[in-house]
């Protein structure tokens, strides 16, 4: 596969995550650098748009005030969209 695109107005020091749901894309990060900020966006359907062949993203949004030292994980299951993280100073999972 050799298909890339960049998510505007973002980035990462970590490794993304993403999921599949309710007919859209999901996607999970970590903030740029320092930043131990919790990011997601989601796509406006799960195949690019026929036109320009890019998937549309809403605006990152954070995930409140929570941080992480590393990328989040994401599932979606049951309607809901879930999030697991390692701590922003210590080793405890969150979710």
């Amino acid at each position: 596969m050799d298909y890339k695109q960049q998510v505007p107005n973002t980035g990462t020091s970590a490794a993304p995550a993403w999921a599949r749901g309710n007919g859209q894309l999901w996607l999970a990060w970590k903030g740029e650098g320092s930043d131990p900020g919790i990011y997601w966006s989601t796509s406006s359907g799960l195949l690019p748009d026929s036109t320009t062949g890019q998937y549309a993203f809403q605006p990152q949004t954070q995930v409140g005030s929570v941080g992480t030292s590393a990328g989040p994980a994401i599932a979606y299951c049951n309607k809901a969209v879930y999030l697991a993280w390692k701590g922003k100073s210590d080793s405890s999972i969150l979710w």
